[in-house]
């Protein structure tokens, strides 16, 4: 082959290799600034469930009676209580929506918050039962009768890894995200019935559900 011809092909290597060595660096700095950007979220996610604020919300909906009547949903409840149930249920839903679109690691957060998630939803599953009976007297069906949905599937996924259900809504990191369906047609949500899970929540909080 001709000098010519190998200078060719070097050069060609060496261009590839470069375009190898670029590629690779975009991917390992799009990496790293991902990376970097879900520990701050976890961090602050951590943060805000031992803030005094949201220690007080969460206290709050753990006394709410069980058989309370609320024919307008969460409109029904009255002051510091309607305050604390919207807190608690959109900080989940929130949390919700970046687990199951895999924005953050999921299996970290539900294993540590396990324990908070599922004792607010059991807390204020009459209520959110009663908003969404509320919503399908309210609005036309084109418009959307749900409610959490994000907050639904956290609940059923921390209940898998608590043992307590099927998987019907695991979420590992690298999987694709399932569908919210598990729960959207259900009004009535039972208890998780007490049991002693992992956690690592607020100062103070009983690893048992029940105390």
């Amino acid at each position: 082959m001709p000098l010519t011809n190998w200078v060719s092909v070097l050069s060609l290597t060496l261009a590839l290799l470069a375009l190898a060595s670029t590629i690779w660096q975009a991917r390992r700095a799009a990496r790293l600034t991902r990376n970097s950007h879900q520990i701050q979220v976890i961090a602050d996610a951590f943060r805000e469930i031992r803030s005094p604020g949201f220690l007080e919300h969460y206290r709050r909906v753990l006394d709410f009676p069980e058989g309370e009547v609320l024919d307008a949903g969460f409109e029904s409840l009255t002051g510091p209580r309607k305050e604390s149930a919207y807190a608690v249920s959109y900080f989940f839903e929130h949390l919700g929506v970046l687990v199951t679109r895999q924005l953050v690691p999921g299996d970290v957060l539900i294993v540590t918050m396990r324990t908070l998630i599922i004792r607010s939803w059991n807390a204020l599953s009459p209520a959110i039962n009663a908003e969404l009976a509320a919503r399908k007297k309210a609005y036309p069906e084109h418009m959307g009768h749900d409610f959490l949905p994000h907050f639904r599937q956290l609940v059923d996924t921390a209940e898998h890894r608590q043992g307590t259900k099927p998987a019907i809504a695991e979420l590992p990191p690298s999987e694709p995200s399932a569908p919210v369906a598990s729960r959207q047609s259900v009004v009535a949500v039972p208890p998780v019935p007490n049991a002693a899970v992992a956690f690592s929540g607020p100062p103070g909080e009983s690893a048992n559900p029940g105390t």
